[in-house]
């Protein structure tokens, strides 16, 4: 029997005639995509895309949260270690080696997940890639999302354009892939619930496979898969009823498993660099043992002023939604106000009101969005050893809750928002956040002279 006869490099080479074919068949899907994300999708693309490229490279202080831990946790996983290492002086922390063989410890990023960190990986090392391929990736979802959402594509427009969501995936980190995604399941969910016909077995594929990399995010996001929910409680009457069902609990199933499997290959991770595995476990059983203290500390950290916290940077950490995402350069009201009342504009025009699909959808919302921020407060507090249990959580930030955005502006009622004029509205909606964003670029791309004294 003749041995086959290995390909010449002429045999394998791409002629230039197939490498111009496969060129514009790529550029026509390309063309097809961007028709079928619509102005609202475009104009988020046009505005966010630019602006982030021109911070990633012109930034004078380039700064986001916990940068060398997210850092060193891409830099890990690209060099094929998906768990963290333990710290070879016993100590119980967790991280990794660096490129010159130095242990470094990111104890609080040892536990997220490879899927959240797969844009900056695409980087093969160098930050300023990993951030543009952050950048376009994170974009790229949430303008799906903007586009699937329907009816309620306004109010996702309007999250989007939000500064503090802007700045959240302009870096490689964890939250910007989770701030996106969560985006994304969210508008998907609720595109599914608009579809007056027969829901394709794609799409309730399509449902559990997103479910899937839901249970792969950051924990809190994981309570998600309730939304799914929604869909047989507000299709019941519909002959797909027992299909919705079961792609439910599929769904449902999906982001427990996988949730539960990557917990299970971090369960000997702390959370934190603040206390180790043995004093986290007890600060977990003395949440669940006093329950009343911590719905106390949930209050108390929803109401208490954030100048009498006792930490200074509680009053940085809690303002993020009317600064932008720093820590390094804090936007001023002057920049940051038009943004915001465009944004809020947007998202009270985009509010369809999920009532319309029976009351158990909003009752599913709702208890989503408390369950989200229980579970924020609880982790949080767990992970710094719950030592101010009934008092003020310390450590909250604004940006822990950009994920459920979307989930709260479904509990907003249809106001029936309208324009008089509705050209001249889309000017000034439009005029107010192109200020703002230039506004944000000059601030982060210019050099300010700092006060050396009164």
């Amino acid at each position: 029997m003749d041995t086959p006869k290995a390909a010449t490099a002429e045999e394998v080479a791409i002629s230039p005639r197939d490498s111009n074919k496969y060129m514009k068949r790529l550029c026509s899907v390309g063309d097809q995509f961007l028709h079928w994300l619509g102005s609202e999708a475009l104009f988020y693309l046009a505005i966010t895309i630019p602006s982030g490229l021109l911070i990633i490279f012109f930034d004078k202080q380039p700064s986001w949260p916990d940068q060398a831990d997210h850092w060193n946790r891409i830099l890990q996983i690209g060099q094929g270690h998906l768990l963290a290492q333990a710290n070879p002086d016993g100590s119980g922390s967790y991280g990794g080696f660096d490129p010159d063989g130095v242990f470094r410890v990111f104890n609080n990023t040892a536990i997220n997940s490879p899927v959240v960190y797969f844009p900056g990986i695409l980087g093969c090392g160098h930050k300023r890639l990993a951030a543009v391929f952050t950048l376009l990736i994170c974009a790229l979802l949430i303008a799906t999302a903007i586009r699937l959402a329907g009816i309620y594509k306004f109010a996702f427009l309007g999250i989007g354009l939000l500064p503090i969501v802007f700045t959240s995936i302009c870096w490689p980190t964890a939250d910007a892939f989770t701030n996106a995604f969560s985006l994304l399941f969210v508008a998907y969910v609720v595109h599914l619930l608009q579809i007056e016909n027969h829901i394709s077995r794609r799409s309730m594929f399509l449902l559990c496979f997103m479910s899937v990399i839901l249970g792969l995010i950051k924990i809190t996001c994981a309570i998600f898969f309730l939304l799914v929910w929604i869909l047989p409680v507000s299709k019941r009457s519909t002959n797909q009823s027992k299909s919705l069902w079961l792609t439910s609990v599929c769904a449902s199933l999906c982001t427990v498993l996988s949730f539960l499997l990557w917990s299970l290959l971090t369960a000997k991770i702390p959370p934190s660099a603040i206390v180790d595995l043995e004093s986290f476990s007890v600060a977990k059983d003395r949440i669940l043992e006093h329950p009343l203290l911590m719905i106390r500390s949930l209050l108390v950290s929803l109401i208490q002023p954030i100048n009498t916290t006792g930490d200074p940077n509680d009053i940085e950490r809690n303002i993020q939604l009317f600064t932008g995402i720093g820590p390094a350069t804090l936007m001023p009201a002057t920049i940051m106000v038009p943004a915001l009342i465009a944004c809020c504009l947007l998202i009270i025009k985009g509010c369809a009101g999920i009532r319309q699909y029976g009351a158990e959808s909003i009752i599913i919302s709702a208890l989503v969005a408390l369950l989200f921020f229980a579970l924020t407060g609880a982790g949080l507090e767990s992970s710094w050893g719950s030592s101010s249990l009934g008092s003020y959580i310390g450590g909250l930030q604004s940006r822990y809750y950009i994920p459920v955005y979307a989930v709260l502006m479904l509990l907003i009622p249809n106001l029936r928002l309208s324009f008089g004029n509705k050209k001249s509205a889309n000017l000034v909606i439009r005029g107010f956040i192109i200020f703002s964003y230039l506004g944000i670029l000059l601030s982060h791309c210019l050099t300010f002279p700092v006060p050396t004294g009164i």
